[in-house]
C-alpha cells in the first residue's frame, strides 16, 4: 500500500505540472496581458517599458520555468490586477469556495441516494419512472440557465430568497442547487444503476429465500455491496464541483474563488489564473487518491501492488 501511494504521488506531481505548463501555455496563446494591463490610453513605450518590469519580454517557456521554480518554494508570483501576492488572494476566496461546493455535495450526493436505491427498488414502477424523468431533465438543463431562472422565480416573483452576494445560508440555497442539479441527476442514474447490478446477485436472492425483511436485505447487503461505486461518485463529484463553481459563482455573485478566477482570465491576470488551476488541480488529484485507498478499507479484496 505504501508503495502505490507514494507511486501515485509522483504521478500527481506529473499531473500538477503538466496542467500547469498547459495553463500557461493557453493563457500566453490567448493574448497579451501587459496591454489589458497598461490600457487602451498606454504608448507603446509605456507598454514595452511595463512588459520588461513584470518579466514578460522573455520567451515565454523560460518564463514558465522561473514561474516553478518559484512555486516550488510556494510562491506562486504576483497578481497583475490586484498587485497581491497570489496565495493570499486564493486562500481568502477559498473558503467562500468551499462552502458553497460543500453544500452541493450534500445535495448532489444526499439526495441522489435515495433517489436511485427507490428508482431501483421500485424498478418499473412510477418512482422509477418519475426518477428518470428528472434525472434525465436535471442533465439537459444548462447551470447558468437554470441559475437564471431560480434568481426569476425565488429572487425576483416571489422575492423569498437573496438573487447575489453571500452572508446568512439563505444566500447559499440558490447556487447550491444551481451547482447541485446535473450532479444530482448523474448520481441518482449511476446509483439506480449499481443498485439494480447487486439486486440481481445470487447472494440477494439467497438473502431473500432464507426470510430476511426487505430492509435488511436492502441495507445489509444491496448497500453496502454498492459503497465502491458510492465512493467513487463522492470523489469525483468535489472536483466536478470546484470546476462548475466558476459559472455558478458568475451567475450569483458569489465571491468565491471560481468569480475570481474567471475576473483573471478576462484581466489576463496570467499567476492568479495559474494559482486558481494548480489548486483545483491538486484538490482533484488528492481527492482521487483518497478514494482509492478507501475503496481496500471498504473492501478486503482490493489489494494495491
Amino acid at each position: 500500500m505504501i508503495a502505490y501511494i507514494l507511486r501515485r504521488l509522483l504521478q500527481s506531481i506529473v499531473v500538477i505540472v503538466g496542467v500547469s505548463f498547459v495553463t500557461f501555455a493557453l493563457m500566453y496563446l490567448s493574448g497579451d496581458p501587459v496591454a489589458v494591463l497598461a490600457g487602451d490610453q498606454a504608448s507603446r513605450q509605456e507598454i514595452e517599458v511595463l512588459r520588461r518590469e513584470l518579466g514578460f519580454d522573455r520567451p515565454w517557456i523560460v518564463q514558465y520555468f522561473s514561474f516553478l521554480q518559484h512555486a516550488v518554494q510556494g510562491d506562486l508570483g504576483t497578481s497583475l490586477r490586484y498587485r497581491q501576492p497570489v496565495v493570499p488572494l486564493i486562500l481568502e476566496r477559498l473558503p467562500a469556495t468551499a462552502t458553497l461546493a460543500a453544500a452541493a455535495l450534500v445535495i448532489a450526493v444526499g439526495g441522489a441516494l435515495p433517489l436511485g436505491v427507490t428508482a431501483a427498488v421500485k424498478r418499473g414502477k412510477w418512482a422509477d419512472t418519475a426518477a428518470i424523468v428528472l434525472a434525465l431533465a436535471g442533465q439537459s438543463v444548462p447551470g447558468f440557465w437554470l441559475g437564471i431562472l431560480l434568481i426569476y422565480i425565488f429572487g425576483v416573483k416571489l422575492r423569498v430568497l437573496p438573487i447575489s452576494g453571500t452572508g446568512t445560508f439563505r444566500h447559499l440555497v440558490l447556487p447550491a442547487i444551481t451547482l447541485s442539479a446535473y450532479s444530482l441527476a448523474r448520481n441518482s442514474r449511476l446509483i439506480r444503476s449499481a443498485m439494480l447490478d447487486v439486486l440481481n446477485q445470487d447472494f440477494i436472492r439467497t438473502a431473500r429465500a432464507k426470510g430476511l425483511h426487505p430492509l435488511a436485505v436492502l441495507r445489509r447487503h444491496a448497500l453496502r455491496n454498492s459503497l465502491l461505486s458510492f465512493v467513487t461518485i463522492v470523489g469525483l463529484e468535489l472536483g466536478f464541483l470546484l470546476g462548475g463553481a466558476l459559472i455558478t459563482e458568475m451567475v450569483f455573485a458569489w465571491p468565491g474563488l471560481g468569480r475570481l478566477t474567471i475576473q483573471a482570465i478576462y484581466g489576463k491576470d496570467v499567476y492568479l489564473v495559474q494559482g486558481a488551476v494548480i489548486l483545483m488541480a491538486i484538490v482533484f488529484v488528492v481527492v482521487n487518491l483518497a478514494v482509492d485507498v478507501t475503496y481496500s478499507l471498504l473492501d478486503p479484496r482490493v489489494h494495491y501492488r
